[in-house]
């Protein structure tokens, strides 16, 4: 597993959604990826993904039937630093000219401990990993518009960025960038 699981909230309170969202289509306009990855293990490094697409459909009374797609262009990475910007496309990190995208797709949606486990795919740089991520169950009757969720992602099982092959854990290099990089997942999900 190269995620840890998360809850996904709405506005402050737990969500598991709406009785029936979909098929929604998601773009820039009502969704949002950003993340933070620790940089020297002090600094935070913050950053968004401009340009997405996707399509979510879920039923309360059918989990089962519920799916997740989504990608991103990892071209519209910003972090506010051109020239940071540009050696994350490189090669030596998402490698952007070679894999253009990096997705998500879901491959289940269940009730679990009074909420919803979704369990999906992310795949970067042509390499799949599983993601369990973990919603609790609304309020009875309450309208929740936004859904956000939360999850780590280890850059290792994806190759992504250092440390180099062959640099040793106890090497100051191998520790400039964190493994573990927090992902931020926002939809908007009023029409």
């Amino acid at each position: 597993m190269t995620t840890s699981s998360s809850a996904l909230s709405a506005s402050g309170t737990t969500w598991a959604g709406p009785p029936r969202v979909g098929p929604l289509r998601l773009t820039a306009v009502n969704a949002s990826v950003r993340f933070v990855a620790r940089f020297l293990r002090a600094m935070r490094i913050r950053g968004s993904f401009e340009r997405l697409e996707g399509e979510l459909v879920y039923e309360e009374r059918q989990p089962s039937a519920g799916s997740l797609v989504a990608r991103v262009d990892v071209a519209s990475i910003r972090t506010g630093n051109r020239l940071r910007d540009a050696h994350l496309r490189s090669a030596a990190w998402f490698d952007a000219r070679r894999h253009p995208h990096i997705g998500l797709r879901s491959t289940g949606f269940e009730h679990s401990d009074g909420g919803l486990r979704i369990r999906a795919v992310v795949t970067v740089r042509g390499r799949e990993a599983p993601v369990d991520v973990e919603c609790s169950a609304p309020p009875q009757g309450a309208a929740a518009t936004e859904l956000m969720g939360r999850l780590t992602l280890l850059r290792s099982p994806y190759g992504v960025g250092p440390p180099p092959h062959g640099v040793a854990r106890w090497d100051p290099r191998a520790y400039l960038v964190d493994d573990a990089v927090s992902v931020e997942l926002r939809l908007r999900l009023d029409p």
